[in-house]
């Protein structure tokens, strides 16, 4: 009788091993916003951000040294001159740079009605910040030096007055005027006082040459 021998079941293939390599992910923060804008009003000067956000804010009843300080950091050293008039007039240390005056008065600021620095632009940028009203104010963009006036919404009327520097007349208006002021004096009670942005233009190109702020409706 034959005897039969078992035989071994095959052994399983082993199975092939599947490797999953992670990738790795860094995680690369936002950049800090940096200034893009000078933003002037009738009640402070704003820095804008490259981002939209408000970078900081000055008004006009405040001491104007921390203003200068960013202002000299994006921009470099301004040309600083001291102007005193010889009878009558605003004594002031001014701060230039290329397109952009910052006036500091010799006397501190004294609210409501006596702002402690003015500021002036005669370009439509300074460095790389672009220098302009709000939004809203003049038109939906803002007003910057170089734009037309057939684009400018004014709350008061334009006058035109001639230019001793260039013979060229000049046209000029009061734009984002904001809220009355208390009354000067009893005697005057009726009259509004308040601030806006004064807007220089040629009066035959009728491009803006130039923005000031604050410009009062009365003398300071």
């Amino acid at each position: 009788m034959a005897i039969s021998t078992p035989t071994a079941a095959p052994s399983a293939a082993p199975s092939p091993t599947t490797t999953i390599e992670q990738e790795e992910y860094t995680t690369v923060p936002a950049p800090d916003p940096v200034p893009a804008v000078i933003e002037i009003s009738s009640e402070r000067v704003a820095v804008i951000a490259d981002d939209g956000s408000e970078f900081a804010a000055y008004s006009y009843f405040e001491e104007p040294a921390p203003l200068i300080a960013l202002l000299t950091e994006q921009l470099g050293e301004p040309v600083v001159t001291e102007v005193r008039p010889q009878w009558e007039g605003y004594s002031s240390t001014q701060y230039e740079w290329d397109g952009f005056v910052l006036s500091d008065g010799i006397h501190p600021p004294d609210p409501p009605f006596s702002p402690g620095f003015f500021v002036r632009a005669t370009a439509a940028a300074v460095g790389d910040l672009v220098v302009r009203t709000p939004p809203g104010v003049g038109t939906a963009a803002g007003v910057s030096v170089g734009d037309s006036t057939a684009d400018i919404v004014a709350e008061e009327s334009w006058s035109e007055h001639p230019n001793s520097d260039t013979s060229r007349a000049r046209r000029s208006t009061r734009i984002g005027i904001g809220e009355p002021l208390p009354p000067l004096s009893p005697a005057v009670n009726e009259f509004e006082a308040n601030f806006g942005v004064w807007v220089t233009a040629d009066a035959e190109s009728d491009l803006v040459v130039e923005l000031i702020a604050p410009a009062a409706n009365y003398g300071v």
